[in-house]
């Protein structure tokens, strides 16, 4: 078997993946409950991911409503 080379994973995919965040950690940032982080991922305000059971939202969903919000 061939060794992986990791370098060239790196600089491959490092740029495409993302930090990504529960929900706690969400309602912590924009002071909210986390039944309303909740609320907006069952109303697809913003997009989330399940990672081995845990709900996950990535950083780009979290730019893109703070841009949402002072798009006015």
């Amino acid at each position: 078997m061939g060794d992986i080379i990791f370098d060239e994973f790196d600089k491959v995919t490092l740029g495409r993946l993302q930090q990504h965040y529960s929900i706690e950690s969400v309602a912590k940032m924009y002071e909210v409950s986390q039944n309303t982080v909740r609320k907006w991922i069952r109303l697809q305000k913003i997009k989330a991911h399940k990672v081995c059971g845990a709900v996950r939202i990535p950083k780009s969903e979290l730019l893109r409503i703070v841009s949402d919000w002072t798009d006015y």
